[in-house]
């Protein structure tokens, strides 16, 4: 993934609530149902894409960025390694990002699902098609019972990263996950190849949820969506002076830039939110926690996302610094109170 995410969609043992995101539907709040019991196994596994895997604190491609060494695993400062650590859950790390074992699945560019997919494997050496959650990281999930399983898919099947680069005017080649710079919104809405792409990842995350459900049929699922990259016009500071922000700081291209963020944003959480519906098992809730983020965009006063320094480059914006990734796993604890 280049993928900068954009809300949270926690899902835990305590029932459905969702808080609105724009257009998004709200599910009615069903009763709460005691979490699997502590005396079971505690294992956890976590899928997703590079906001799972660490990405930019951890350092995927083939080459060395920002002083970390390349081809390098998850990072241990990622949330499913905070959350695991806080909730003394085992979660088995591996020890290659590119070959997937253990129980931290999640692949920096992965998209839901091979349709969506923007490139070759290229941060694994491969000509091969990029790895994807399903059937790549669900290969691995096993049935030794879970008590928490946390999964992130949406931003790359969309390649949200394209999406703002063109609006932030930044045209630079960003090869470490086969993207390019690509107009994602029309109007009020998505282009139709993006709406296209949303709705196969929606199908595609029912999927996934089935899966789960049938080889770990008693876990707690947090199901993730995401947080808003770029910052509100009045929030915004030019604060680091990076590349990023400079562009950001022409007024007109703020808005624009804001604006569109906000929509692809939308109608992803919004295929989430209602695949999710359809998904009502009782290990399962829906909860948008965007305001995990809230205040804290790229280029505010205290980002819980990277922007790149004035010699950082761009390879790693978006992505929710340690800060960031603290945040996430603090908020996902808050809702599986039964695994504390």
């Amino acid at each position: 993934m280049l993928a900068l995410a954009v809300a949270l969609l926690f899902a835990a043992t305590v029932g459905t609530v969702a808080s609105p995101v724009a257009g998004a539907s709200v599910p009615a709040r069903r009763s709460a149902r005691p979490a699997t019991p502590l005396a079971t196994a505690r294992r956890y596994i976590a899928l997703g894409d590079g906001v799972a895997y660490g990405y930019g604190l951890a350092n995927p491609a083939t080459t060395r960025h920002s002083g970390l060494a390349p081809d390098q695993p998850p990072s241990k400062l990622a949330y499913p390694s905070v959350l695991a650590h806080a909730l003394g859950l085992s979660l088995n790390v591996r020890k290659t990002g590119c070959t997937l074992t253990g129980d931290q699945l999640a692949v920096a560019g992965a998209a839901s699902v091979a349709a969506n997919v923007n490139g070759p494997d290229s941060l694994c050496h491969s000509s091969h098609p990029h790895k994807t959650v399903d059937p790549n990281e669900l290969a691995h999930l096993g049935t030794a019972h879970a008590s928490l399983i946390t999964l992130q898919v949406g931003w790359d099947d969309v390649d949200f990263s394209g999406c703002l680069m063109r609006d932030l005017k930044i045209y630079v080649p960003y090869a470490l996950s086969g993207g390019t710079t690509k107009k994602c919104t029309s109007g009020n809405g998505l282009t139709g190849g993006e709406a296209n792409r949303v709705n196969d990842m929606r199908i595609a995350l029912g999927a996934i949820l089935t899966i789960i459900r049938r080889k770990q049929p008693d876990a707690t699922v947090v199901v993730l969506n995401y947080y808003q990259p770029v910052p509100s016009p009045s929030q915004f500071v030019n604060i680091d002076k990076s590349e990023v922000c400079a562009h950001l700081a022409v007024p007109s291209r703020l808005q624009t830039a804001y604006t569109h963020a906000v929509i692809v944003q939308n109608a992803l959480n919004r295929a989430i939110a209602t695949e999710m519906e359809q998904h009502t098992h009782d290990h399962l809730v829906n909860l948008a926690g965007g305001s995990v983020f809230s205040g804290h965009a790229m280029c505010t006063r205290n980002p819980f996302l990277f922007t790149g320094g004035p010699k950082a480059g761009l390879w790693r914006f978006g992505y929710p610094n340690r800060q960031g990734q603290a945040a996430i796993a603090k908020a996902i604890r808050a809702q599986v109170p039964g695994l504390h």
